[in-house]
C-alpha cells in the first residue's frame, strides 16, 4: 500500500499539469442588443390574459417602410383585456408584431412611439426592450422579412394623438363657434350633426355606423386611457361591447362648445350621462356622468372624428345625515 500512494500522487500531479496546460475554451461573446425601428403601433382587445398568436391572429403585409400589421383576435370570452401592439423592424429587415397587456395600473406596458428607435434582445418569443433602468418585455406574435428600411426615413405624418397634444393657437387665431358673426356657421352645423349621429349610433348599439364617423387613422381613447387606432379596429372594439356590457346602455348628451383650431380642424366638448351599463357580473350599474373631448377634421368635405376621448366624472359624495 505504501508503494501505491506515491504513484497515485504522481499521476494526480501530472493530470493537474495537463489540465492547467490545456488552452482555455473561449466564452461566447455577450450578445449585443439589436436595433429596431417602430414602424406602426396599435391596440387590440381580447378575451384572455395569456394571448397567443393563434388567438390574436396577427399578420404582416407589405415591404420596407410600407409594411403594415393587422390583428383579428377571436372573441372567445366575455372578459375584455387590452393590449398595446407594435410593428418593429430590425436593421436586417425582419419585422415583428409585438404586444403587451395593459394592466389596471399601467406601469409596465408602455406604448411605443411610431418612428422611434429602440434597443432590445429577442429570447424565444419575447422581445426585451431597454427603457432607462427598466426592461420591458413584449410578446412576439409573428414575424416576416419585409426588407431593410431606408437609411433616412422621412418623418412620419403626425397622428391625431400628436395633433391633440400640440398647444392651441392664440384666441385671436381661433375664433369660437359662438356669436352672431360666426364665419364657421355651415361647418358648425355639420359638426353638430356628426355629434348627433354618433350618439344615435351608440344608443342603437351599431358599431359599424359609429365607426363610419371616424377618420381612417382615428384614435379612440376610453375611460381607462386604452387607445384603439383606426376605423376598422374601432369597429372591432365596439362590436363586442355593444353585444355584452353596453347592449342596454343609453347616453344622453349635451354639447358644450365647438372651437375651430383651423378651418379644417375643431375641438368638440360635451357632457354625457349613461345608464343601462352592465357590470362584469351582469348586474346593471348606477348611471354615470362624464365628458367627451373630441378633435374633428374635415376630409373631402366631410367632418369626421379624428380623436375621441371620454372621461368619467367622479361620483358625488354621499349626502350627509
Amino acid at each position: 500500500m505504501r508503494n501505491k500512494i506515491p504513484c497515485f500522487t504522481a499521476f494526480s500531479f501530472l493530470a493537474f499539469l495537463s489540465l492547467a496546460a490545456a488552452p482555455a475554451v473561449p466564452q461566447a461573446p455577450i450578445e449585443q442588443p439589436q436595433q429596431f425601428t417602430v414602424l406602426r403601433t396599435g391596440h387590440l382587445v381580447a378575451g384572455t390574459q395569456e394571448l397567443t398568436n393563434a388567438e390574436a391572429n396577427c399578420s404582416i403585409a407589405g415591404a420596407g417602410g410600407g409594411a403594415t400589421m393587422q390583428c383579428r383576435p377571436s372573441a372567445t370570452s366575455k372578459a375584455m383585456y387590452n393590449y398595446n401592439t407594435a410593428l418593429v423592424v430590425e436593421t436586417s429587415g425582419v419585422a415583428y408584431v409585438i404586444a403587451c397587456r395593459i394592466p389596471l395600473i399601467n406601469v409596465s406596458c408602455k406604448k411605443l412611439d411610431p418612428g422611434s428607435m429602440i434597443e432590445g434582445r429577442i429570447d424565444k418569443d419575447v422581445l426585451a426592450i431597454a427603457d432607462g433602468d427598466k426592461v420591458r418585455r413584449y410578446q412576439i406574435f409573428t414575424s416576416a422579412n419585409v426588407g431593410p428600411l431606408p437609411l433616412s426615413q422621412p418623418a412620419p405624418p403626425k397622428s391625431p394623438a400628436q395633433l391633440r397634444s400640440e398647444p392651441r393657437p392664440a384666441l385671436a387665431a381661433a375664433p369660437s363657434s359662438k356669436g352672431p358673426a360666426d364665419s364657421h356657421e355651415a361647418d358648425s352645423a355639420a359638426i353638430k350633426k356628426l355629434f348627433t349621429d354618433f350618439n344615435d349610433a351608440f344608443n342603437k348599439h351599431d358599431a359599424h355606423a359609429a365607426a363610419l364617423l371616424f377618420t381612417d387613422d382615428a384614435d379612440f381613447i376610453n375611460v381607462q386611457a386604452a387607445t384603439t387606432r383606426g376605423r376598422a379596429e374601432i369597429e372591432q372594439h365596439l362590436a363586442p361591447l355593444f353585444a355584452d356590457r353596453l347592449k342596454t346602455a343609453h347616453r344622453d348628451v349635451s354639447l358644450r362648445d365647438i372651437r375651430f383650431l383651423r378651418p379644417d380642424t375643431a375641438t368638440v366638448d360635451s357632457d354625457f350621462e349613461m345608464s343601462g351599463l352592465m357590470g362584469p357580473n351582469g348586474a346593471t350599474v348606477p348611471p354615470a356622468k362624464g365628458l367627451y373631448d373630441w378633435i374633428v377634421m374635415k376630409q373631402n368635405g366631410r367632418w369626421l372624428i379624428a380623436v375621441w376621448h371620454e372621461s368619467n366624472l367622479p361620483a358625488p359624495p354621499p349626502a350627509s345625515r
